[in-house]
């Protein structure tokens, strides 16, 4: 009877550990791929350590980066909330968020966690140095090695060697050293690669597509050593690992925008036993269940038992607080780097809806050569676009103007070739799919209708040391979101418009003047009757204002003193107030050439590129001059 009571005693202490054991959690993470894996079916790739991790794990067929850029992309993942929400969307800004948004890590360190975070963070917000344990590069030694005795871990690995400045020569040396790396077996024949229609079929174009797959492949060397080191290190039985993509393929067309190359990642996960149950399905099975960015901070409290804060946006797919699967997911592209761009998306497994808020902006832009793009891809588009070389496919994105909305059949037309926004027999699902993104901005609060530097002139304070988020909350009257949605909806619509924008040049508040003033440069020269009243908008109290109209005087004649505005508005101690004009010179194009040589000179006394931000305006009219 005694040893009976004994072994009760023992089983129940054991059944209490397992179910309050909680399980380590491994994010490995690349930079700047599709789902260019021969698990996915890809028989060119090259990339054993993942194959087999998809063998002894669960591969999602429908993974979403939430945007097609990584410091959006990782907002995202940090904070599991829309960053259009919180204001921190644009590529490159350092906001700050209010003090109930935190980033999951620190969620996961109050309740017991260690979390480590390796080599990159780009939150687009400025976190605070608590929320990681450890942050270094070294993610051999510096990783859950620091934990206390029986600790449970949370640790990111990224690994960089996939980024697209590896496809040009900023990456050329750590290419070469790769390639010393990687048998004659695992080198990737340019001849064999597929190219997407949306290239032109040249060499160059092959070799940057071959020398993407050879990173991928040392990459999973990578991925190998890791998962070693795990093993070795006697933790691979208590640890779920995560592997995916910060977002699509870092090429052109791909990265930075909104279509399925640009969004769809690969995603594995793999269950110790010990943790089965917490798994969707057994090793080796495909889940098709839609998951995106913004679900990944509630799904990894979600499996370490803590509890989701009724904040984040995201849902759980997996562990006890799993919901129900999703059924749409959402994209966003507001400014990338130093080209100011509003656009919206949303999937439902087959259908994909982009809106452009900004139709009258190209989609590519000239780049400079000498930064940042050298892929062989990039230039050989612009050169064979300006000969004319182009077919259909591969023209359409080279045009100086989008259509406002777009409509794609993404099981039948997977690279996204044909529009049918225009197709009579799509304009219900057009419908359904507009009303779904509407609807979903409006529940966020979309923020990405404020101009950027209207959060610097407007309030007062550094625009990086405004919450966004709460001030727009506790302050309706700061942003009137209909007003100034219905503002931004009217552009590219025609003349039918023209009088309403004339109208809306007077409304009280500024960023409705904006999308007015926006609407009446992509009305070009049916913007005519607007003169007047775009004069009266040079004394705007807002300085963004004032250069946008004289951007639209200039760009129906008046150059006269608008040039010279232009160009004194580069002039300012903040360099996201400078952004707006050095965008407005390089739209107009051959129309500043009169102020080319001022613009020279402020290229030889703007202040230290390395400052974050002063680059922008200088990179983007340093490219308008090499184009001319």
């Amino acid at each position: 009877m005694h040893l009976l009571t004994l072994l009760l005693a023992i089983f129940a202490l054991a059944s209490i550990g397992q179910s309050e054991s909680r399980p380590n959690i491994l994010w490995i993470v690349f930079e700047d791929i599709s789902r260019d894996l021969r698990c996915y079916g890809d028989k060119y790739s090259i990339s054993p350590h993942i194959d087999a991790l998809a063998k002894e794990g669960i591969l999602y067929t429908r993974a979403w980066s939430n945007a097609g850029m990584c410091a959006p992309a990782r907002a995202t993942l940090i904070t599991g909330m829309y960053p259009p929400s919180t204001g921190a969307q644009n590529m490159r800004s350092e906001v700050t968020l209010p003090p109930h948004i935190q980033g999951y890590p620190d969620y996961l360190r109050e309740a017991g966690y260690f979390c480590s975070n390796h080599v990159k963070h780009d939150y687009n917000w400025v976190a605070p140095k608590t929320m990681w344990d450890s942050n270094d590069a070294d993610w051999k030694t510096k990783s859950w090695e620091l934990r206390n005795p029986g600790q449970p871990f949370f640790t990111v690995i990224n690994i960089t060697d996939t980024h697209s400045s590896q496809l040009y020569y900023r990456g050329e040396e750590r290419y070469q050293k790769r390639l010393e790396v990687l048998s004659k077996k695992e080198m990737h024949d340019p001849k064999r690669v597929r190219v997407p229609p949306y290239y032109p079929d040249t060499m160059g174009v092959r070799k940057d597509l071959a020398r993407y797959y050879d990173n991928i492949t040392y990459a999973d060397k990578l991925v190998g050593d890791v998962l070693t080191k795990l093993e070795a290190d006697g933790l691979a039985d208590d640890t779920i690992v995560f592997f995916y993509s910060d977002h699509g393929r870092g090429m052109p067309r791909s990265k930075g925008w909104l279509f399925q190359s640009s969004l769809r990642v690969p995603l594995i996960l793999r269950f110790p036993e010990k943790y089965a149950h917490l798994a969707p399905s057994k090793p080796g099975s495909e889940s098709n269940r839609m998951v995106s960015f913004v679900d990944f901070a509630p799904t990894v409290l979600s499996l370490a038992g803590v509890t989701i804060p009724e904040h984040m946006q995201g849902k759980a797919f997996l562990g006890e607080q799993e919901a129900a699967p999703r059924e749409l997911a959402f994209a966003y592209r507001d400014r990338m780097d130093e080209r100011i761009d509003l656009i919206r998306a949303v999937w439902d497994g087959r259908y994909k809806y982009i809106r452009n808020f900004r139709p009258h902006l190209p989609w590519f832009h000239h780049q400079t050569r000498n930064y940042p793009h050298k892929q062989n891809s990039y230039q050989i588009l612009h050169t064979y676009w300006k000969d004319g070389l182009l077919n259909p496919s591969q023209s359409v994105y080279m045009t100086q103007t989008r259509p406002r909305e777009q409509l794609f059949d993404t099981k039948a037309d997977p690279h996204e070739l044909t529009n049918l926004a225009e197709c009579k027999e799509h304009e219900e699902i057009l419908k359904w799919m507009r009303g779904r993104l509407s609807d979903w901005q409006r529940d966020i609060l979309d923020l990405g209708f404020m101009p950027e530097n209207q959060w610097w002139n407007r309030f007062g304070v550094d625009g990086n040391h405004l919450d966004r988020h709460t001030l727009v909350r506790e302050n309706s009257e700061f942003y009137p979101y209909n007003d100034i949605k219905q503002a931004a909806n009217l552009v590219g619509t025609g003349k039918e418009s023209l009088s309403k924008q004339i109208e809306l040049l007077s409304h009280y508040d500024p960023a409705v003047r904006h999308w007015a003033i926006e609407g009446i440069i992509a009305q070009k020269e049916d913007g005519r009757p607007a003169l007047p009243a775009l004069r009266k908008v040079l004394n705007d109290d807002v300085s963004g204002n004032r250069i946008a109209a004289a951007q639209a005087l200039c760009a129906l004649g008046e150059t006269r003193g608008n040039l010279q505005r232009l160009v004194d508005a580069l002039y300012t101690d903040k360099p996201i107030l400078a952004l707006p004009a050095a965008n407005a010179l390089d739209h107009l194009g051959e129309i500043a050439r009169p102020v080319f040589p001022q613009i020279e000179n402020y290229l030889g006394v703007v202040p230290d590129q390395s400052i974050l931000g002063w680059q922008f305006p200088y990179r983007l009219l340093e490219m308008t001059m090499d184009k001319f």
